[in-house]
């Protein structure tokens, strides 16, 4: 209604008339209702201003009526005034023609809208110094000496140090990685020089060995006279004639170990010759012995590592004859029939190189029974095998577990069934001769397939042959709880 009188009016101010037409009207009404919700001080008092205008231009217009309409709360108070006055008048004069009437009417309900717009006004100042305080207050919070600023500061800071932590802690890293691969290097390079030489004692004590053979089997007493014990295995067992007898120059001969009345077979006896030829003529009588199916046997004694060698591979020998396939055993190695050397499908046990890379998925496996003796620590591990490879990998990862890795032997054997059901088989005694054949025994007693034992020793002191019944008994109990 306010907007309809508006622009149907002319305002005289000083003689001048002023025209509200529609577009004037409608521009005075937005901008009240845009005072309520504007937020740019600079514009908001920009529409204020044109807002007093337009309330002076009414004010001229009603002057002989209503006097001058001020501002502000005394203005308030004198509209008041004036309205009531006026509303007297109305009801005095309303006698008054009907047009009259009407035009006061419409006069009356303008300046009533007139007021309520005074007190928005009026409530939005009081807002805006509300939303100054606020802004005061952020703008406290924001640079104050705790204020947010300070802390963005400080977080910044802080995510300095930070990425300047993990920059050190990366170069760090790729120091520590560098100082192991140089590491790994060495320990393969170390563990290459430990195998060199290792072949080389092998070889020397091979060659001081060449003339020194080993017989077992002879009966053994205490107060023996060796002389005539090795005069009568030489005579009678080898059938010997006295000039052969008198031709052989020994330097030496011995009881290996000490005697003992509870021991369960004879010590052997150790012949060194002046020569190798004189050993050989020895060695070329020993297939008599076969034929008289005598209980001694003579053999050239071999250094540890290359006999452990020659058994297996004797057993390998026997297993292929129960084939029909013929082998020899020529230097160390079994030649079969073709011309092939028999070699073992898992590698051997795996090298430095092999265990000192990172860590694959190991396949569960099963913890046997904890044996101590003396000193000596015995554990087992058991995995599920089906195929060389399988061997292979499994021991690999077994001997990357912290524990495992620091024993001082870990001996381990295996038997699987192949796709043609043929029994595969084998053993590592990792220096511990003996014991790899002890563990491959324990399996095939118990006739457990598919399976893979390894078993660990910390050695402390000499126990002696006890030493292969720990393997057997303590891979055993691994074995079982495999479910095998």
């Amino acid at each position: 209604m306010i907007l309809q009188h508006l622009s149907s009016k002319t305002i005289q101010r000083e003689g001048e008339s002023v025209e509200f037409g529609t577009k004037s009207a409608f521009v005075f009404g937005f901008s009240a209702i845009f005072l309520i919700h504007c937020k740019d001080r600079e514009y908001l008092f920009t529409v204020f201003a044109y807002y007093l205008y337009c309330l002076l231009a009414l004010g001229t217009m009603e002057n002989k009526k209503l006097g001058k309409v001020v501002g502000g709360k005394r203005g308030a108070d004198e509209m008041e005034i004036h309205v009531d006055q006026m509303q007297d008048r109305v009801k005095l004069n309303e006698s008054e023609d009907q047009f009259a009437y009407v035009e006061r009417y419409e006069m009356k309900e303008l300046l009533s809208g007139i007021m309520s717009i005074q007190q928005t006004l009026a409530n939005f100042m009081i807002r805006l110094d509300h939303q100054g305080n606020t802004l005061d207050s952020l703008k406290k919070d924001i640079h104050g000496q705790n204020g947010i600023e300070n802390r963005l500061q400080l977080v910044q800071e802080q995510a300095n140090d930070v990425t300047y932590d993990v920059t050190e802690l990366t170069e760090n890293q790729r120091k520590m990685q560098r100082e192991v691969d140089r590491m790994r290097d060495y320990i393969i390079r170390l563990e290459q020089k430990i195998h060199s030489q290792n072949e080389k004692i092998n070889e020397l004590s091979s060659k001081s060995m060449e003339s020194n053979v080993i017989i077992s089997g002879v009966q053994d007493s205490r107060d023996e006279n060796l002389a005539l014990v090795l005069n009568s295995v030489f005579k009678k067992e080898l059938e010997l004639t006295e000039t052969q007898m008198n031709e052989i120059r020994i330097s030496k001969f011995y009881r290996m170990g000490q005697f003992s009345e509870k021991q369960k077979s004879p010590r052997p006896i150790l012949v060194q010759f002046s020569d190798s030829t004189h050993k050989d003529a020895i060695m070329r009588a020993v297939y008599k012995l076969k034929e008289k199916k005598s209980p001694i046997r003579i053999s050239q004694q071999l250094p540890e590592a290359k006999r452990e060698h020659r058994i297996r591979l004797y057993e390998v020998q026997s297993a292929y004859a129960k084939k029909n396939i013929t082998s020899v055993i020529k230097r160390d190695r079994l030649i079969f029939s073709n011309g092939t050397a028999y070699r073992d499908k898992t590698g051997g046990r795996p090298q430095a190189a092999e265990i000192l890379v990172p860590d694959e998925d190991t396949k569960d496996f099963a913890c046997g029974d904890i044996v101590e003796d003396n000193g000596n620590r015995f554990e087992a591990r058991a995995v599920e095998i089906n195929t060389h490879r399988d061997v292979k990998k499994s021991v690999t990862n077994l001997l990357r577990l912290p524990n495992v890795s620091s024993a001082t032997h870990n001996v381990y054997a295996y038997r699987f069934v192949n796709q043609d059901g043929v029994v595969q088989e084998g053993s590592e005694d990792d220096d511990e001769y003996g014991a790899g054949r002890a563990l491959l025994r324990m399996l095939r007693d118990n006739n457990t397939t598919n399976a893979m034992v390894l078993v660990s020793r910390w050695y402390a002191s000499k126990i002696g042959s006890k030493r292969f019944v720990h393997y057997g008994n303590t891979g055993l109990s691994a074995v079982n709880r495999l479910g095998k």
